[in-house]
């Protein structure tokens, strides 16, 4: 079982995306991913351990990122047990069988 104490970036609709021991290693994930950089300003802390990232290169073209602490994730009703759709920590923007299959 996943420790509650990880870091998960989640998503409404596909639930588990990537989960990380360190914030700054999923704030960097994230920054892989839409391949810009974390914007000042417009980040929001939507409850304790639960943020809301802006990444991109300026606000009109950007990607939003939802990073939760462990236990502000099941707070907000994600259950941390599901496979991350990008699960491997050595191809870390490789999809994994549950990310092949949402596609």
């Amino acid at each position: 079982m996943p420790d509650s104490h990880l870091w998960y970036i989640v998503d409404m609709d596909d639930g588990i995306v990537r989960r990380d021991p360190r914030k700054a290693g999923a704030l960097h994930w994230c920054e892989g991913q839409a391949e810009g950089r974390i914007l000042p300003g417009p980040r929001k802390t939507l409850s304790p351990g639960f943020y809301e990232y802006f990444i991109g290169f300026d606000i009109e073209d950007c990607t939003q990122f939802w990073i939760a602490r462990g236990d502000a994730a099941v707070r907000q009703g994600f259950d941390i047990t599901q496979e991350p759709i990008y699960p491997y920590p050595d191809r870390p923007y490789e999809r994994g069988p549950r990310g092949e299959a949402s596609q």
